[in-house]
């Protein structure tokens, strides 16, 4: 008899799975939270009152990406412990499917996002008559090391990069050396 009292007393193997699965959704939903501040941190240096929606969104892919695929785990989560198989009938089965649909955009938009990225990223243009960060004060632009963007100001120009040649980087007013240049082009 105390065995079986002491059987009931540990938690079942499913209560285990379920606290394991949601402390990794926190987990995930916690560095999700890391890729939007990443992602606003890029767009303050690379945006523009003239920048176009697609900008925006190209800015922020990393973050849509993420998005997409918490909401596919969570029509998962949706179809497996909350709808039952007799409530699965034509309209949460399209609203379902539809969903579905719109994730998958939002995850090939962020592959065109990146694979834009990545072509940006290939032209080596040399900033023009500059040797140092500090000659660059004036002119509103960043400075990126491996995904770190800082300001050029009279405080940092210094402390950025000893390097005398500088490259921009796409469009945007953003600059780097040659060793932040080719660092940019791996992680992208």
């Amino acid at each position: 008899m105390s065995a079986r009292k002491a059987a009931n007393t540990h938690p079942s193997v499913h209560t285990i799975q379920q606290a394991v699965k949601w402390t990794v959704y926190a987990l995930l939903i916690i560095n999700f939270a890391f890729y939007i501040l990443e992602d606003w941190n890029r767009a303050v240096h690379t945006l523009h009152s003239g920048s176009t929606f697609l900008d925006w969104t190209g800015e922020f892919a990393t973050s849509i990406d993420e998005s997409a695929w918490f909401l596919l785990l969570f029509m998962f989560e949706f179809e497996t412990y909350i709808v039952k198989d007799e409530d699965w009938t034509g309209s949460v089965a399209y609203i379902v499917r539809g969903v579905r649909l719109f994730c998958y955009a939002m995850i090939a938009h962020a592959i065109y996002a990146f694979a834009v990225t990545v072509i940006h990223l290939q032209p080596t243009v040399a900033v023009e008559n500059v040797s140092s960060l500090c000659e660059m004060v004036n002119a509103d632009v960043s400075y990126v090391y491996n995904l770190e963007y800082t300001k050029v100001d009279e405080q940092t120009c210094g402390k950025l990069s000893n390097d005398s040649r500088f490259y921009w980087l796409a469009d945007d007013p953003i600059v780097s050396d040659m060793e932040g240049l080719i660092l940019e082009r791996d992680l992208a």
